[in-house]
């Protein structure tokens, strides 16, 4: 159990049983004669090209995981879509599954505060952050709901941009912040042109804490996901949009449902199916 925990959650290390290798694909090695089988949630040349590092950059990171991919028998993904671009950009050609990047439980706040919320996981630059505090401010003065912007690494600097161009965001760290919010917010301000295929966890921690979602449009794989587990999101084009959130019915959240532990028994059942088709 803590083996998955840690590749899932902390996205890190490996776990053996019998003769099958699971691990957390971008920094753990595969192992020679063992039925590898990593968990793939994020593709780090694309990341790199939407960000804007020069194509020496993308293209060394692009070789040093197709070169990795050669030793997987199998993986899981985060969905369709996403896993075959997996095979694609890596050029492989094996049976994948699917896993989304569930959290580990923790209660949240059973009555929440009539606001919205965006969780910023930057792990290495605040990037985005002008377009999407400038997107939360509009959404503030258009419908008149506080939005607030939460950081995990980031908050200094969240705040240094709102006091520069005052924009009307409260903006807290993780440490502060008591996931009591009422809607949790999916943007799409710098053209993220993976948003079709991505899952991210923002989006899996505010259906864990029983918010209700708001989508920009772009974010294809994640509504599926969420009508697919019987919650209706919000689906926005532009800001004015969010003034009709409120007449949405966004179905039933069942928090519980979308925390790591009740999904683990689901993961031990996919990699024992999948062990069985690339070990023949």
């Amino acid at each position: 159990m803590a083996g998955f925990f840690n590749i899932i959650s902390a996205r890190i290390g490996s776990f053996v049983n019998g003769n099958v290798h699971f691990y957390y694909f971008v920094n753990t090695m595969p192992i020679k004669g063992l039925i590898n089988i990593p968990y793939i949630n994020d593709i780090p040349p694309m990341q790199l090209q939407y960000i804007g590092r020069n194509e020496n950059e993308i293209e060394k990171s692009l070789n040093k995981y197709k070169n990795m991919a050669k030793s997987i028998d199998a993986f899981l993904g985060l969905n369709k879509t996403f896993c075959e671009t997996v095979k694609r950009l890596y050029c492989i050609d094996v049976p994948y599954g699917y896993f989304a990047s569930f959290h580990p439980w923790f209660e949240s706040p059973y009555t929440k505060r009539d606001e919205i919320v965006y969780l910023d996981n930057s792990a290495k630059i605040p990037y985005g952050f002008s377009e999407h505090l400038t997107f939360l401010d509009m959404i503030r003065k258009v419908s008149g709901i506080k939005t607030l912007f939460v950081s995990r690494k980031f908050s200094k600097e969240a705040m240094d941009i709102r006091n520069k161009t005052r924009l009307l965001v409260d903006i807290k760290s993780y440490d502060t912040y008591d996931f009591a919010s009422k809607h949790g917010i999916l943007m799409n301000t710098k053209n993220f042109n993976q948003a079709h295929m991505a899952l991210p966890r923002k989006l899996l921690m505010y259906l864990m804490c029983g918010m209700k979602v708001l989508t920009d449009n772009s974010w294809t794989e994640c509504i599926n996901f969420m009508i697919e587990n019987g919650t209706n999101p919000y689906i926005y084009k532009d800001v004015n949009d969010i003034n009709y959130m409120h007449e949405h019915d966004f179905g039933i959240i069942n928090p519980r449902s979308f925390c790591l532990e009740e999904r683990v028994k689901s993961l031990g059942e996919q990699l024992t199916s999948l062990a069985k088709i690339a070990g023949h």
